[in-house]
């Protein structure tokens, strides 16, 4: 075999071997890096609650104004009214709207004259309003319960006769009003007119 010959096949290995140990030496290339994903802010597929829609109920405030009868002056043909405002709001706890309120009904003295004598009226009384604000398929509704105690007496003095007639007692309505401005409701003796808070 030549020397040209023997000198290829060495320069043929030491390549092969070069190559090799390059190969060798050098980092495997990176792999590709998956893309990132954007972490959603909401799990998929919930949705959120939707805003309860507010109840008329809600923080609702006002007053009744009562005129009640003072009797028996019926009897004498008179129809002295004993007169309050009495304040009410509506308090939310736990899902139910409850009324509280309450107040004097006041009634000055008043003195009636006629030709037979005088007819003469005290009364004073003090009231108690509770109940709810409910729902209903047309609107709320104001469930109330109006609570009265109060005492009076009625004079009578005419020619020859002289009475006296005290009354003192407990009296309770209970009417619904809608949530409206000026609704009343009456009955023997009594009125109840609903004045909204603005």
């Amino acid at each position: 075999m030549s020397h040209r010959c023997q000198f290829s096949r060495v320069m043929i290995v030491i390549g092969l071997t070069s190559l090799v140990m390059f190969g060798c030496s050098r980092s495997p290339a990176p792999l590709d890096a998956p893309a990132a994903t954007q972490t959603p802010t909401e799990p998929a597929g919930v949705l959120l609650p939707a805003e309860e829609e507010t109840s008329r109920c809600a923080g609702l405030a006002g007053n009744l104004e009562v005129q009640i009868l003072v009797g028996p002056s019926e009897a004498v043909g008179m129809e002295p009214l004993a007169l309050g405002i009495v304040p009410f709001t509506v308090v939310a706890q736990e899902g139910v709207y409850s009324i509280e309120g309450g107040g004097p009904i006041s009634f000055e003295e008043q003195v009636y004259e006629e030709d037979w004598g005088t007819y003469t009226v005290n009364f004073d009384g003090e009231s108690q309003i509770s109940g709810s604000c409910e729902p209903l398929a047309d609107g709320e509704v104001l469930k109330l319960i109006f609570i009265m105690t109060g005492e009076q007496l009625v004079v009578v003095d005419s020619e020859g006769f002289y009475g006296e007639y005290p009354w003192s007692g407990t009296q309770e309505i209970q009417a619904n009003f809608p949530i409206e401005e000026g609704v009343s409701h009456s009955g023997e003796g009594w009125t109840l007119i609903l004045h909204l808070a603005p």
